[in-house]
């Protein structure tokens, strides 16, 4: 008999043992996936903020280069023009030099001869037929040549003036070509570092999809590490990963189609530089989002959500905001729609206690080596409440405590991540909590 008993108990000793060793291992895998969740939930918010800033700045760029390629093209046109009337205005310049020597060295040698002729009939003696002649001679020459010099004066300060607005014009049409230069060296600049923005936001978009990909394998550890100690089914936890993977697959279409799309927009200018006319952008093939985001969207399905319908309780921070919610979102870089299982809870103040929302047993409180402190609580009726990103858990919270509603299971410095389940479905914590 006592042996017929060890036999039945040796294997249920056994059992039991592998099951804790499950348990500790899953307890362990949630302890650093819920924390590298949370560390990966505020890059990803941080590298977002980076496309959208970048996506602004080209767009910024690119209606500044279209702006001073429109100047330029005009400018160019004026150009040709300029320089032909900078030749034209140095040529003339020269030609009035010349002929304002000359008419000025003219003007001087007939008012010598004028004075000379006067004062020569001045010094005339007795009058004789010959000098009243030349003397009569010399009044309508004097009326001439005061005619003569009059004219080349009028001349001379005509040619001066001339001079004068040649040089200013020629200054002008000098200084627009600088223009002209400053703005195609603007605008070689401008093309530049709209090619750094680029290969920035290419990079910052290729940085999110490998922190999108490694939250989605974050999610699907945790998934993982839930089913296996029961909190949810493994069916819905396998569904999950299939839906996480297409997603994945849609995310890089759609990142290849962006860079398409920057490709045919670029062309697009070219050919409206080149041609002077308007391209519809929203007539590009990739303007379009590809087949199986399309796909996705369309046959997205939400998660197996409890509905819940219980009385609300306390709020595991008091005066806590919500920033990011339950529920069905779309991510804001790729527009993929996707399912959020948790909210995050803003605290109202640096150390702010955190404290379970229900009685229950503490069945995981632990320390992860990257960023989260998570307490997992389990209730009555088969609910579950997880607790991650604390800073501090309190030292009375250990696994098997029993604990009270409104019992301080820890501290946060920042943000809460809580998830609620039950019977084995996700519950939307907003309508549990009162927040």
């Amino acid at each position: 008999m006592k042996t017929l008993l060890l036999t039945f108990i040796l294997p249920i000793t056994f059992l039991l043992a592998t099951t804790a060793d499950e348990i500790r291992k899953s307890q362990k895998q949630l302890q650093q996936t819920t924390a590298a969740q949370q560390k990966a939930s505020k890059q990803l918010e941080t590298i977002v903020a980076n496309i959208k800033n970048g996506e602004k700045e080209i767009a910024a760029l690119e209606a500044n280069i279209d702006k001073l390629t429109s100047e330029y093209a005009q400018m160019e046109k004026q150009q040709v023009a300029l320089e032909k009337e900078v030749e034209q205005a140095q040529q003339l310049i020269q030609k009035t030099a010349i002929e304002l020597e000359e008419k000025q060295s003219r003007f001087i040698s007939l008012f010598s001869e004028q004075f000379s002729m006067g004062l020569a009939l001045e010094q005339t003696g007795e009058p004789t037929f010959a000098s009243v002649v030349s003397k009569e001679v010399y009044e309508q020459y004097k009326i001439y040549n005061t005619k003569m010099l009059n004219q080349l004066s009028d001349d001379i300060l005509e040619l001066e003036k001339t001079q004068k607005q040649k040089d200013i014009d020629l200054a002008n049409a000098k200084k627009t070509l600088e223009n002209i230069a400053q703005k195609k060296e603007l605008l070689i600049a401008q093309k530049k570092k709209k090619e750094q923005w680029i290969a920035k936001l290419n990079q910052d978009e290729a940085r999110y999809q490998r922190e999108l990909k490694e939250v989605a394998n974050k999610q699907n550890e945790l998934r993982s590490t839930l089913a296996k100690l029961n909190i949810i089914q493994a069916k819905e936890a396998q569904e999950a990963k299939r839906r996480a993977k297409a997603q994945q697959e849609a995310i890089k279409e759609e990142a290849l189609r962006k860079k398409r799309l920057r490709a045919q927009q670029a062309a697009a200018k070219k050919q409206e530089q080149a041609t002077g006319k308007k391209v519809d952008l929203s007539t590009l093939e990739a303007s379009i989002p590809s087949q199986r985001v399309r796909q996705i969207n369309s046959s997205y399905q939400p998660h197996s959500v409890y509905n819940y319908r219980g009385p609300k309780t306390i709020s595991p921070i008091k005066g806590a905001k919500v920033v990011k919610r339950f529920g069905t979102q779309e991510d804001p870089i790729y527009r993929i729609k996707v399912f959020n299982e948790s909210i995050t809870l803003q605290a109202p103040n640096r150390d702010a206690n955190v404290a379970s929302v229900l009685n229950g047993k503490v069945v995981f409180a632990g320390d992860s080596s990257m960023l989260g402190k998570v307490v997992v609580v389990a209730h009555d009726g088969n609910m579950h409440t997880v607790y991650a990103g604390l800073s501090k858990i309190a030292p009375t919270i250990q696994a098997g405590a029993r604990i009270r509603q409104g019992y301080v299971v820890g501290k946060v410095k920042s943000r809460l991540i809580f998830e609620a389940t039950k019977d084995s479905k996700y519950i939307d914590p907003l309508k549990l909590l009162r927040v």
